[in-house]
């Protein structure tokens, strides 16, 4: 059951990511770089001043991006102009800022950001920064420096601590041809980092109790087959799909032998390929049974969580895009995810991915191709959101359910090993202190895309729309205690960008962060606090 993602096994973390080029298409030079980022160092290092205090969302607010290269404001647009928001999106934008930078504040399906969030804009070593609220530095250069050694097209950086969102930024564009710059706000195809979503809303059914057609309630040792009743299209189901949990179905720990294609499915089931649906695929990758006997081993896939998508449907008598937007979304005040493979609008909508082409020496447009079938990867691949929805998801998931604690167990306690692994959609990291975080990665098409939860307090989401190896840096300097000699290596960085100031950078935040308690952008950014 092919859809647009790659290789699975390769989305779970940055290490794990394809390789790429990247180090033959940068169009400065490393002495370059070094010499832009000494010429450069007053300006980056100078602290972004705080949001006015008349600026905040409201039924009268207005609509502005603010330029720090000269320091004087572009002219504010009502709010109720959303005529010019929605071309914004499509071309180029009706703000323009001085040093012929372009830029809009909107972005929901069709424009750039909501109503009344005021965006500061500012180059830092060459890279266009559009942020909410006031910057980080040391985030700011990590991420200015590696986009302008690769030339990267756009990325954004969300980050929250202790349940308060405290660094929002986007760098470089989202679209390179019209450039129209890349916020916090802009529509991103998250690819696998759709599962542990989906995996959450799933958690909703065990958390309020469904019922099942025998009147027992819904549980981790549940049997999704026998709920579904599905049978191969000659009437058999082999013995192992019925021995098949909801914990084996979220952790990987089943694998159809063979994945049906749709042409195989329209042939089995005796259809025209362009009726073929997502139970179609499914129906036809039944008669061949499992890889592996359920639960004997945890081998990434899609599998589990469609099938378990497919069972809320039938619980719910809901379509699962709607059932997520009705469960998890609305009641975390997430209003601009979709699941692509729904909607014709899409490719209209989305901004684009990019792709590296060695002969042209310049990144260019992914192509967009149509679904498997309509609604294939709503819970596997196909979730679309900015990254600030995504990070608010992550920071918040836990309040969906009546006992966050209980559900926090559940999810920890069902992982495949005890030092880790799978964990109910997401992969489970032990940490230092013994805890647990909560992390999963995602490539589609160009896209990459990372979202990690319970990290010593924090929660980040880090996106970009094109994929060459220089990205995977970014979790170290974040994160870790110094980068290794093996990521300098195969990233091709050269150590002096990144300095032991611009490493392990979280933690190092932390005291900040902790004598910062007011810092909190949530309402700012135009969610319920």
């Amino acid at each position: 059951m092919p859809d647009r993602e790659t290789e699975h096994k390769n989305e779970h973390g940055p290490a794990h990511h394809q390789a790429g080029h990247h180090h033959h298409r940068s169009t400065r030079s490393i002495a370059g770089l070094l010499g832009l980022l000494a010429a450069g160092s007053a300006m980056a290092l100078t602290a972004l001043p705080s949001r006015a205090r008349d600026e905040g969302p409201g039924s009268g607010a207005t609509v502005r991006l603010v330029s720090h290269q000269g320091g004087r404001a572009e002219p504010a647009m009502a709010a109720g102009e959303e005529p010019a928001a929605r071309v914004a999106s499509r071309g180029k934008s009706p703000f323009r800022l001085e040093g012929g930078v372009e830029g809009d504040t909107r972005l929901g399906v069709h424009g750039q950001g909501p109503d009344g969030v005021v965006l500061q804009q500012e180059q830092i070593n060459g890279i266009l920064v559009t942020r909410l609220g006031p910057g980080i530095r040391e985030i700011d250069e990590v991420f200015t420096r590696m986009m302008a050694l690769t030339t990267m097209p756009g990325a954004a950086y969300v980050l929250c601590y202790q349940g308060r969102l405290v660094y929002a930024a986007g760098f470089g564009y989202s679209n390179l041809e019209d450039k129209i710059p890349f916020t916090p706000y802009t529509l991103c195809e998250i690819g696998s980092v759709s599962k542990p979503v989906a995996s959450m809303a799933i958690l909703r059914l065990l958390d309020e109790g469904v019922r099942l057609p025998d009147s027992s309630r819904l549980a981790i040792d549940s049997h999704p087959y026998d709920i579904l009743g599905w049978r191969a299209p000659d009437g058999s189901l082999p013995e192992e799909l019925r021995r098949v949990t909801v914990k084996h179905a979220l952790n990987h720990e089943m694998l159809y032998k063979h994945a049906a294609t749709r042409e195989e499915a329209a042939q089995a089931l005796g259809k025209n390929i362009n009726d073929v649906v997502v139970k179609d695929l499914h129906i036809a990758s039944l008669k061949e049974g499992l890889a592996f006997e359920p639960g004997s081993k945890s081998q990434y896939s899609g599998v589990g969580q469609c099938v378990m998508a497919r069972t809320t449907e039938k619980l719910t008598n809901t379509r699962f895009d709607m059932y997520l937007r009705e469960t998890t979304f609305a009641p975390l005040g997430i209003q601009d995810a979709f699941s692509f493979n729904y909607y014709d609008i899409a490719s209209g909508v989305l901004p684009p991915s990019y792709q590296w082409n060695a002969q042209r020496g310049e990144f260019v447009r992914e192509e967009f191709p149509p679904p498997a079938a309509i609604g294939y990867a709503d819970a596997v691949g196909s979730l679309v959101m900015s990254p600030l929805s995504l990070a608010r998801f992550g920071d918040r998931f836990l309040d969906l359910y009546r006992d966050p604690v209980r559900m926090e167990r559940m999810i920890i306690d069902n992982k495949v090993a005890p030092h880790g692994g799978y964990a109910l959609g997401w992969i489970a990291e032990r940490l230092e202190d013994g805890s647990f975080d909560l992390y999963h990665g995602g490539m589609i098409g160009g896209w990459r895309t990372e979202l990690k939860t319970g990290w010593y307090g924090f929660s980040h989401v880090w996106v970009f729309n094109a994929g060459p190896d220089a990205f995977n840096i970014i979790p170290e300097p974040l994160g870790r205690p110094a980068i290794s000699d093996d990521t300098f290596g195969k990233t091709g960085i050269p150590r002096e960008l990144f300095p032991p100031e611009l490493q392990n950078i979280l933690k190092r935040l932390r005291p900040r962060l902790d004598r910062q308690r007011q810092v909190n952008l949530w309402r700012q950014a135009g969610f319920p606090d």
